[in-house]
């Protein structure tokens, strides 16, 4: 039976993760049955939504939004089949982020795109990738995915598995062009992808 994916072992993804693990750890002894390739799902994806979170933290939205979200909190939004399935209402139940209460939302609709903050992009919209980027119209919404390609065509931060460990790379032009700025710290863990937006 293959092991699960890992977070990379750098000195900066421990930093990175540190301040999330006793909640990862709840969520994975809490959340799931015991079975084996399930159970190997569950935990990559309860250690991508603890990236995903801590992005937050790494992540600066244009200041009119971030006065919105530190008053409102943040959405993340899901186009697409959903892999999370329940974690990511545990983990909203658990933390805030940015000191407000994460708002999770599935399939919006082009109007309520644009009350996202964050959207998650799933494998199964590959074909209508540039169609979701266009609906997103240039707002700074953070696009995230998790297949071969989509940092290269404008997705902002794309999941990847090299050696058994969970990455990520970023297309920074593409988080520039929509007035979102990203720490170094950030980029120092990342694979920096120059690609379309």
């Amino acid at each position: 039976m293959p092991s699960p994916p890992r977070p990379s072992n750098s000195p900066n993804t421990f930093k990175f993760l540190f301040g999330l693990f006793p909640l990862l750890l709840a969520l994975s002894f809490s959340a799931f049955p015991k079975s084996t390739s399930a159970e190997e799902t569950s935990r990559e994806y309860i250690l991508k939504a603890g990236f995903i979170y801590n992005f937050t933290k790494f992540i600066k939205w244009p200041d009119g939004i971030e006065r919105s979200i530190k008053a409102k909190g943040i959405t993340l939004c899901l186009v697409g089949e959903d892999p999370f399935g329940e974690i990511l209402d545990r983990l909203s139940n658990k933390i805030e982020a940015k000191g407000k209460n994460l708002t999770i939302r599935r399939q919006p609709t082009k109007d309520a795109l644009q009350s996202c903050h964050i959207l998650f992009i799933s494998q199964s919209e590959k074909s209508r990738l540039k169609e979701i980027i266009e609906k997103a119209e240039r707002r700074p919404i953070l696009l995230i995915g998790e297949t071969p390609g989509y940092a290269q065509n404008g997705v902002m931060i794309n999941f990847y598995i090299e050696g058994n460990r969970i990455k990520f790379e970023i297309n920074k032009q593409a988080l520039e062009r929509r007035g979102l700025k990203v720490s170094s710290e950030l980029l120092d863990l990342a694979r920096i992808i120059e690609g379309n937006d």
